[in-house]
């Protein structure tokens, strides 16, 4: 319920503060070149709070807070004194109309760009493109990439976090090519160049992860902590508890929640020898996953576990702050 708030309130401002950006753009182009405003108005319906201005414009907060409008003087909308028809809207040149209609959307475009720029001057923290498990049988495999590889350009363009990443593949999507992709071993510090073979490979055909189809899997870094056990399930019958750490599965190691989810994929019906760590002490106990049927229709095996909350590890976290010229071409570029 608490994370529903948060993010009912954080929609909300993000819609109040993006309307009164685009209708400042409207109100500010209308008044420099001569329409009267009578209205300036944040949100629909009942108004909460209102004051006018010495030019006689009405400012509105309104109750429904999902879009704005600002009403400048029209004799499509209502009688207009004789003495003003030269500030009504509809009596203004096609092309001074034009450009009130425009100054909305352009005004936008322009707070992105100065939002971004403010973040990329400020600092951008993400997460260092570290290659975890690649599947023998992915593209990216074929290319030569393998886990613990840190990808540091695609198409030769520096890529400093996976969002880098997946934006220069988005710029690829639908050209069937190969492109190069450099990376650094992170244990050899070698750096290397592979061709990526994009042939058959389109975002809209992999729209929910494409990093993941392409083989490009993030390292985890997250250990398999049992935050909570959910009621009647393999897991809560087996007797884990929180704060457990799960070390193995039929012997083999786990050593991230990733692995331990891929290990579990196609488990369900079997039981599985499963080694805890508990207060320092090393466990076993046996849990048969049950299936269980995802959305997209996927099936996978599933014992009912919550994972605690953990702290990405801050040695794979990189913050880069850029100069302001920098920036500021990130920022066009972004917003394009």
């Amino acid at each position: 319920m608490t994370a529903f708030l948060y993010s009912l309130i954080g929609f909300v401002v993000a819609i109040g503060l993006l309307t009164a950006i685009h209708e400042y753009g409207h109100f500010w182009v209308a008044r420099r070149l001569g329409v009267k405003v009578l209205r300036f108005s944040i949100g629909f319906g009942k108004k909460i709070y209102s004051w006018h201005d010495k030019s006689g414009t009405e400012y509105a907060i309104c109750a429904i807070p999902l879009g704005g409008y600002v009403k400048m003087l029209d004799q499509n909308e209502g009688i207009v004194a004789p003495s003003e028809l030269h500030r009504a809207f509809n009596n203004k040149p096609v092309w001074i109309r034009m450009l009130i209609i425009a100054a909305g959307p352009i005004c936008n475009m322009l707070f992105a760009v100065l939002a971004y720029w403010l973040i990329f001057v400020w600092g951008v923290a993400g997460v260092v493109p570290i290659l975890g498990d690649v599947p023998p049988s992915s593209v990216a495999y074929a290319a030569g990439l393998r886990s613990g590889q840190e990808i540091t350009a695609v198409d030769n363009r520096a890529t400093t976090s996976w969002e880098d990443i997946v934006l220069e593949l988005m710029r690829h999507s639908d050209e069937h090519d190969y492109i190069p992709i450099t990376t650094l071993d992170t244990t050899s510090k070698t750096s290397a160049t592979h061709r990526l073979n994009l042939q058959n490979w389109s975002i809209d055909n992999n729209a929910n992860d494409f990093l993941s189809e392409l083989g490009l899997v993030p390292l985890d870094p997250l250990l398999p902590i049992v935050g909570s056990t959910v009621a009647y399930y393999p897991a809560q019958q087996a007797g884990l508890q929180a704060g457990d750490l799960i070390k193995a599965i039929n012997g083999e190691p786990v050593n991230s929640i990733s692995q331990l989810l891929h290990t579990l994929h196609d488990k369900y019906g079997q039981e599985l020898n499963v080694q805890i760590s508990r207060n320092g002490k090393d466990l076993t106990t046996q849990i048969m996953p049950v299936k269980k049927v995802h959305e997209n229709g996927d099936v996978s095996g599933f014992i009912g576990v919550q994972f605690a909350p953990q702290k990405w590890p801050d040695k794979y976290i990189r913050i880069h702050r850029y100069s302001p010229l920098v920036a500021l071409d990130m920022a066009l570029d972004r917003t394009k």
